[in-house]
């Protein structure tokens, strides 16, 4: 018997959240521009199902674009040679991993935020 999607789904992106994780630490430690946002972004994108598991989808999901915004501001205070590099790619994908990672969390919790605002 082969596992049903959801498990699958489970194992597969798990085993790419690891993969990534440990994939990041050698970026990091040589301040490879890009692979210091994505690697690490990527990661905790990958790790949502998990974390749905024990927490609820608009929990794991603010966790992941939580974490994934933080990072997006302060990889340049962690690694300060990350923008060292000439290429324009770095500025395209912080940009882009802070306006998603910022859209996905006031998205999840429009609720929360507007309802002092519907009152």
């Amino acid at each position: 018997m082969f596992p049903g999607p959801l498990a699958r789904l489970l194992v597969v992106s798990s085993a790419l959240a690891v993969l990534r994780a440990v994939a990041a630490v050698p970026a990091l430690a040589r301040s490879q521009a890009e692979m210091t946002y994505l690697l690490p972004a990527l990661a905790m994108a990958f790790s949502t199902p998990a974390w749905m598991r024990v927490l609820s989808r608009r929990a794991a999901t603010s966790l992941a674009a939580g974490a994934v915004l933080l990072w997006t501001l302060l990889a340049s205070v962690v690694r300060p040679h990350v923008y060292d590099s000439p290429s324009m790619a770095v500025y395209v994908i912080d940009g882009t991993l802070t306006a998603f990672a910022a859209v996905v969390l006031v998205g999840e919790n429009q609720s929360v935020l507007l309802r002092p605002v519907r009152r």
